[in-house]
């Protein structure tokens, strides 16, 4: 204690002696528990969809594994596991369960072995305890070496039927929890993505993020019960692409997933919950953050529509490539060299009604009212005439580079592949890419340029000093 004497601290250390100490818990070295899973599954169906190279077999159980051997990447071996549901199973009033899964599922373990056994076990080799929530889908993707890729099919297969939820890793994951809120409003970055998506989707707990005090209720005994039985009996789509043994990653998707229960055949209708739209607020909204004086984070929105239409998308991508050519030019003009500014269309292929064309930038307070002029004025001069030839051509190089090794990729044709037997639409889209974007022509992006820019910004969002913000009557914190 502050104070204490030198006797008083002599005689606290000789009582110390007297006190039992228990030995450190040893970890002995342990053997992976999930090898074992049943009977190997058998083939339903094993077929070849010949232009894209892709295999794709059917296990009695309903598990679906689409592969594409590739000679890119030596000894590696590109993965995807897609499980039905995602965020879309958790619905608007268990969102806040998707975020605990995402945050602390993984590191929950397994019945037989705590995240650190398990890590321990996995050391020395490529495979990962994987799995997570998307917004359509419970698994992962990741690399694994071809040696590894049985033992990383047992780990996930294990996480689908023995997950642990140790209540460790609830802890650990509500730790921080004060501190991470905290500090969401200190840099203007944080502050405007935190605010604009509660102002943008009315709060919706799906897309926005809930208050503390809900996160931290969150707890592993709802996580069971909201998931009941899914993992282990939605439908089930794997996809291997890169250095494969075809014949090697079938008998392993065969003795892990292939030999579990029946799954669905088809996916759950979420039909309902897919409608969902943008906030009918508008105008400008200041943010207040904590960092320096002299940042400002700023956005100005669009609304526009969904990833429905492949050429429509690929032209509004076009469209945000233009504007950023042009308010780079204008802002590096007007404020300085290093000046930089983005525009970006995010077009969602899951909400038919969600989709924003934005522009942003980041500096200094002092050149808001040059940066909101000139974003004015560029977006006017492209609503107003098809864009000049030479801007339209630097727009589009890049893209039409990009398609020189964009099949040379694993990571392209993953995308292409984890949905192979589902989604048949993605693959015709891989199909047409190439040929779509190269049709764009200035009329296109100009005819969406005045349908989608021919108004008023939906949402202007400057993240600001917390000074500038606050009203003279209202305290500091």
């Amino acid at each position: 204690n502050e104070g204490a004497s030198a006797e008083e601290i002599m005689a606290a250390f000789a009582a110390s002696k007297t006190t039992v100490v228990s030995a450190p818990v040893e970890r002995k070295a342990a053997t992976f528990g999930y090898t074992d899973f049943g009977s190997a599954g058998a083939i339903l169906s094993d077929k070849t969809i010949h232009d894209l190279g892709i295999r794709t077999v059917r296990f009695a159980n309903g598990v679906l594994l689409n592969l594409k051997k590739t000679d890119f990447e030596d000894n590696r071996i590109r993965y995807s596991l897609r499980v039905d549901g995602g965020k879309l199973h958790f619905g608007k009033e268990n969102a806040v369960l998707a975020w605990l899964m995402s945050a602390a599922f993984v590191s929950g373990g397994l019945e037989a072995h705590d995240i650190e056994d398990l890590r321990s076990i996995l050391a020395g080799t490529t495979v990962s305890p994987a799995f997570a929530v998307a917004d359509n889908y419970f698994g992962a993707t990741g690399a694994v070496a071809p040696a590894d890729l049985e033992r990383q099919f047992q780990v996930m297969a294990a996480y689908t039927t023995h997950p642990g939820y140790s209540e460790n890793a609830l802890r650990l994951f509500r730790r921080p929890l004060p501190e991470i809120y905290a500090r969401l409003d200190a840099v203007p970055a944080s502050a405007l993505g935190i605010a604009m998506a509660r102002i943008m989707t009315d709060d919706d707990p799906r897309f926005a993020l809930s208050p503390l005090s809900a996160i931290q209720a969150a707890n592993f005994d709802q996580l069971k019960a909201a998931l009941g039985d899914i993992l282990t009996h939605n439908r089930l789509e794997i996809a291997l692409v890169g250095d494969l043994d075809e014949e090697a990653a079938i008998a392993a998707v065969a003795k892990s997933f292939g030999a579990l229960p029946n799954r669905a055949s088809t996916g759950k209708d979420y039909g309902a919950q897919l409608q969902v739209g943008w906030s009918s607020a508008q105008g400008n909204f200041d943010i207040p953050h904590k960092g320096e004086a002299n940042q400002l984070g700023w956005r100005r929105v669009w609304p526009t529509t969904g990833d429905k239409d492949q050429k429509n998308t690929q032209a509004i991508d076009l469209l945000a490539r233009v504007i950023t050519l042009r308010l780079t030019d204008e802002l590096r003009e007007k404020l300085g060299a290093t000046y930089g500014v983005s525009a970006s269309s995010e077009m969602s292929d899951l909400y038919p009604a969600l989709g924003q064309l934005s522009v942003s930038t980041a500096g200094d307070p002092k050149d808001l009212a040059v940066i909101e002029l000139t974003v004015d004025q560029v977006i006017a001069e492209i609503v107003k005439a098809p864009v000049d030839a030479d801007v339209f051509e630097r727009a589009r190089k890049p893209v039409l580079e990009s398609y020189a090794d964009w099949k040379k990729r694993n990571d392209t044709w993953l995308g292409v592949a984890a949905e192979a037997q589902t989604n048949t639409d993605k693959l015709d889209r891989f199909r047409q890419n190439e040929a779509k974007f190269t049709s764009i022509t200035r009329q296109d992006i100009w005819a969406l340029a005045k349908l989608y820019l021919g108004k008023p910004a939906q949402f202007t969002f400057r993240a600001l000093p917390d000074e500038m913000v606050r009203k003279p009557s209202e305290p500091a914190n």
